[in-house]
């Protein structure tokens, strides 16, 4: 029997927007897939021209007229965090008026296994936020990974749970659908940490470790993440550097000393230049839980 489509099963994809032509190039997309026809897009616009919000948004009312596209609001986020991602992610939640929550990237492809994501969500009403993988390419057309990995059988190799608690980069934080009621719980944007750009490892550390919020972890690919060649692979210089701020800010607030002895371990590395790439600290998790089993 079909579910009938109703407001319970729908989604808010949040979209900070810095480039009009990727708003264009996504929403043609999801005009071509009749489900995402149920889902709205929140678009928090970021440092656009006025030329440039205009040519958009004449191309998505005058499209809209020919076919069929999935309702937009548009906002515009304030000058002051134009370069703070969450916190534009955190303008775009106040206009949410769907239970789901997705976070898209401008660069990244259309979620996938979204409607999947949300049913589950929508028949399993103690699971509050389900992460799922995230699969990497290059340019757009060379895949690089699928990661947390899993096995043949569906199985996550590792235990998710444990392996972010250690390190939040082992998964994507925002390869998930979430209920709206968690940012009642969790704020999203914490105003009061001046954080880089690693403010959601934060606010995946802060919910993975609130006993009131019921994670469930998926075997399949939500995330569809597009990098360039150079940034891909290595975390350069100044990447690392905010990385080293971030942790710093969050890693004296949590009590377990087995996480916080770890990622003071993983900072130290870092600050060493001894840790180069994302995958070596994926290898240190795996090799630290592998070591607790026996």
């Amino acid at each position: 029997m079909k579910h009938v489509i109703t407001n319970s099963i729908c989604c808010d994809i949040i979209l900070p927007l810095t480039d009009h032509k990727r708003f264009i190039y996504l929403l043609d997309n999801a005009s071509a897939t009749p489900q995402w026809l149920r889902h709205s897009f929140v678009v928090v616009i970021a440092g656009l021209t006025s030329q440039e919000e205009q040519e958009m948004q004449d191309w998505y009312y005058d499209i809209r007229v020919k076919k069929a596209l999935p309702n937009v609001t548009f906002i515009k986020g304030k000058e002051e965090i134009f370069n703070n991602v969450t916190a534009l992610y955190q303008a775009g939640l106040v206009a949410c008026d769907n239970p789901f929550v997705y976070m898209q990237d401008e660069k990244d492809e259309l979620p996938i296994n979204i409607d999947k994501t949300i049913n589950f969500l929508y028949k399993n009403t103690d699971v509050d936020m389900a992460v799922a993988q995230c699969e990497t390419f290059i340019d757009r057309h060379t895949p690089i990974e699928k990661f947390p990995a899993s096995n043949l059988d569906n199985e996550f190799l590792y235990d998710c749970e444990e392996a972010t608690k250690l390190f939040p980069s082992y998964l994507h934080p925002l390869s998930s659908v979430i209920r709206k009621s968690v940012f009642n719980k969790v704020p999203y944007f914490d105003m009061d940490k001046n954080f880089n750009e690693f403010a959601y490892y934060y606010f995946m550390l802060r919910v993975i470790t609130n006993p009131n919020i019921k994670i469930e972890y998926l075997p399949y690919t939500i995330k569809v993440s597009n990098r360039s060649k150079e940034h891909a692979i290595l975390i350069g210089p100044k990447l690392r550097n905010r990385l080293i701020h971030d942790i710093k800010l969050w890693v004296g607030e949590f009590v377990d000393s087995q996480y916080r002895n770890f990622q003071l371990e993983v900072l130290d590395l870092l600050e060493k230049g001894e840790i180069t790439t994302f995958k070596e600290i994926d290898a240190r998790i795996e090799e630290h839980l592998d070591f607790s089993k026996k």
